[in-house]
């Protein structure tokens, strides 16, 4: 499967493409990375953070708690790792009955906890993602809600993670 843009014909990559350079895939015309095919061979193994026992909450320590308990050793069976840094509170039958109690899109459940989530996921993320986690593996930051905060926290903490990586060694960022 290829696709046809105004620049010529894009291949898509997979897994193996995750050890590639960037002028390698660029050489390569891939431009995306599919990490989770079905059942075709290629998919990608993951490291996740997310349990429905600990995510399904409007706690946010029972997120940092799934958080706190990734390790650079759950991550070498595996090809890439997600941190997921918000609250599953749509499971929860109080929550639900709240929102739906109001009919508003402003009392949705993501919505209530999201900036609460935010203000101590993130920090975790720069604080203890490059401690804890190896530097040498694809990371991904997962939210309900991109937003400019975890743009900015996943730049500074690849920027950390890079300088620790040892083809960097001594780099500065």
């Amino acid at each position: 499967m290829s696709a046809i843009t105004p620049e010529g014909e894009l291949i898509p990559g997979d897994k193996s493409d995750l050890s590639s350079s960037y002028s390698e895939l660029i050489d390569q015309k891939k431009r995306l990375i599919f990490l989770n095919q079905i059942g075709d061979g290629t998919d990608a193994s993951k490291y996740d953070s997310y349990n429905a026992s600990q995510y399904e909450t409007t706690d946010v320590k029972n997120i940092l708690n799934a958080l706190n308990g990734m390790n650079k050793g759950g991550q070498t069976a595996n090809d890439y790792t997600v941190l997921q840094l918000q609250g599953t509170s749509t499971g929860l039958t109080a929550v639900i009955a709240a929102a739906f109690a109001t009919l508003s899109d402003a009392s949705s459940p993501l919505l209530s906890t999201k900036a609460m989530f935010d203000k101590a996921t993130y920090p975790w993320v720069l604080e203890h993602g490059p401690r804890n986690l190896s530097p040498g593996q694809l990371l991904v930051l997962l939210n309900d809600f991109c937003d400019n905060a975890l743009a900015t926290h996943a730049i500074e903490m690849t920027k950390v993670r890079a300088s620790q990586y040892p083809l960097n060694r001594g780099l500065t960022v």
